[in-house]
């Protein structure tokens, strides 16, 4: 069997697995593992130590988004199902990780989800009704932005939405409490909910807003973050994902990016191993794209890294969830098999696309 026929099988095979995956709501299974007791609101899954939480929009925001661009009969039916479910998940004009609907409030919408739908959805053509206003006054004075919704004084103008969040982050408190929390881990959340930012979500923000508001403050402030390279990592697990998202800005038009190409061309080579292995089989996708995005084909790490892509097999439940996303007090850390299947997907398809114009 040559390359070509190998990777359109590969293909097939990944489209076939998301169409099975997707869930009767048109939402993605997020999968979490514990570092130490196991949350009573889970389920077992078919991966060792992984269990299902909820129905997310972060894992069905991210397949859906990078969908956009495979031309299949297959995946525009996954697509239009994955875009009602991130539609019908809208509270407030913002998003949470766990829409309301499917769990009881327990902590608030937060930025990263609500603008990775919304870039989700205008890529794939989908009208949506996202409260922007909400979204800029969750910036600090520099350009960052929060990555909680909680009541702020910025966010009084326009009042109803300081009333929404005020009524929605009582909820939250009332639960924690409901929970059976410490008093001091309760402090450390809700310090967490007013304070925390990193440069990926900051990323995710920018890919949310696009061009309906020039943030250059903001695109700035990731620049910089970026070229010092010595910019922290809360929620993701990996600077690596801070490249990625910043690549995909880039991609999505942001061209002032391009001056972190040749950082994360060295971070990526930095981490690579003989066999195109770049930190898990899903980093690795993701350096792929990202050498992709910042057009960088023609280097060894881009070809060691779609080789791997191309030759690691899904074996018999699927590609395997890998730590993406976690917490802040090492409770858990977050995945997911079929986000990492898409990654694969797009990067296999893409370069297939790219060879048939040669």
């Amino acid at each position: 069997m040559d390359e070509k026929t190998s990777c359109n099988d590969k293909i097939e095979k990944i489209i076939t697995y998301l169409q099975k995956s997707q869930l009767s709501n048109g939402s993605f299974r997020t999968l979490r593992k514990f570092t130490n007791t196991v949350g009573n609101y889970v389920t077992p899954s078919e991966f060792d130590e992984w269990y299902e939480f909820g129905m997310c929009t972060f894992s069905t925001a991210n397949i859906l988004y990078h969908l956009s661009n495979i031309d299949h009969p297959v995946v525009d039916v996954i697509k239009k199902k994955a875009s009602e479910f991130l539609l019908n998940s809208i509270e407030g004009g913002v998003v949470r990780y766990v829409p309301a609907q499917y769990k009881e409030i327990d902590f608030p919408a937060d930025i990263d989800c609500t603008c990775l739908a919304q870039a989700a959805l205008k890529c794939n053509c989908f009208d949506h009704d996202f409260n922007l206003k909400m979204i800029i006054n969750n910036a600090d004075s520099e350009g960052n932005f929060f990555t909680w919704f909680v009541p702020r004084a910025k966010q009084i103008n326009p009042l109803s939405n300081f009333i929404w969040l005020l009524k929605d982050y009582r909820k939250c408190k009332s639960k924690m409490k409901e929970y059976g929390f410490s008093l001091e881990l309760r402090k450390k959340i809700h310090e967490e909910y007013k304070t925390s930012k990193e440069p990926a979500i900051l990323a995710n923000v920018l890919l949310g807003i696009g061009d309906e508001i020039d943030l250059k403050y903001s695109r700035r402030q990731l620049i910089d973050l970026l070229l010092s390279d010595n910019f922290t990592i809360q929620y993701y697990k990996s600077k690596l994902d801070v490249f990625f998202h910043t690549a995909r800005l880039y991609k999505a038009g942001f061209s002032d990016l391009e001056i972190i190409a040749s950082h994360a061309l060295k971070y990526i080579n930095n981490n690579q191993k003989n066999d195109g292995e770049v930190e898990s089989p899903f980093h690795t996708a993701v350096a792929a794209l990202i050498l992709m995005y910042f057009n960088l084909l023609n280097t060894e790490e881009y070809r060691k890294s779609l080789s791997y892509c191309i030759s690691n097999e899904m074996h018999e439940k699927g590609w395997k969830p890998f730590h993406y996303f976690n917490d802040l007090h090492g409770i858990f850390y977050d995945g997911s098999a079929e986000v990492t299947a898409t990654l694969f997907l797009e990067a296999i398809y893409t370069q297939n696309k790219i060879n048939e114009k040669q």
